[in-house]
């Protein structure tokens, strides 16, 4: 039973770790994709 327990809060825990770690990926990613856009209208400005 505590067995179990350990192991799907780790289950959880891992699980948590993963999302979070897609959500920092996606929002890096989609700021990196702003900053070229943005760097692109600059430059179109300029």
């Amino acid at each position: 039973m505590l067995a179990d327990y350990l192991n799907k809060d780790k289950a959880s825990c891992f699980l948590k770790i993963v999302i979070i770690t897609l959500d920092v990926i996606l929002l890096v990613h989609s700021c990196v994709k702003n900053h070229k856009n943005t760097k692109k209208t600059t430059d179109q400005i300029i």
